[in-house]
C-alpha cells in the first residue's frame, strides 16, 4: 500500500513537472494556448501510461495510485486552465 501511494506521488510529480514547463511555453506562445493545453493532456497521459507499464509489477494496492494519478491529472488542468485565462 506505501509503494502504491510513492509511485502516485512520484507519478503526479511528473505531471506537475509537465504543467509547469507548459506554462512556461504558454507564455511565449500566448496565442497557441489551448492547443498547448491540449498537447500537453496528450504528452501527460503518455508519460503516466509509460510510468504506469513500467511500475505495474509493484503496485500492491493500484487503487490508491490511480486515485493520485487522477487527482494530479485533475488539478494540473484546472491549474493550466485558470494560468491561460489569465
Amino acid at each position: 500500500m506505501i509503494a502504491s501511494a510513492v509511485y502516485g506521488f512520484v507519478a503526479a510529480i511528473l505531471v506537475l513537472v509537465i504543467t509547469f514547463m507548459v506554462i512556461i511555453l504558454t507564455s511565449r506562445f500566448e496565442k497557441a494556448g489551448y492547443g498547448i493545453m491540449y498537447g500537453s493532456l496528450f504528452i501527460k497521459m503518455v508519460t503516466l501510461s509509460a510510468f504506469t507499464l513500467a511500475v505495474k509489477p509493484y503496485l500492491g494496492d493500484a487503487i490508491i495510485y490511480a486515485a493520485i494519478v487522477l487527482i494530479s491529472i485533475m488539478f494540473s488542468n484546472v491549474y493550466l486552465i485558470i494560468k491561460i485565462k489569465q
